[in-house]
């Protein structure tokens, strides 16, 4: 991860904005630009997540993905893979 910082400029609801700033006065973030990263940060953890669970999904009904598995659960259970003959 980076940690070389740009400069931006964002357009936000005024009420927003003064959400923003009690958050910052109460000490709950030091000021707004590490609460902007850090929501930032979250949400695309968010879209990642729901990515990564939508795709879990398509296996689920994935016939491919499905036989693929259980060859190797059987090659497994046989211990193909786990180097014991």
């Amino acid at each position: 991860m980076s940690t070389r910082r740009v400069r931006t400029t964002f357009a936000v609801p005024s009420d927003l904005l003064g959400e923003v700033d009690r958050v910052v006065e109460e000490g709950k973030t030091r000021n707004r630009n590490e609460l902007v990263v850090q929501a930032f940060r979250r949400m695309i953890d968010q879209i990642n997540r729901e990515a990564d669970d939508a795709a879990f999904a398509l296996m689920a009904t994935d016939s491919d993905y499905q036989r693929d598995t259980r060859i190797i659960a059987g090659e497994f259970e046989r211990g193909l893979l786990s180097g014991v003959e």
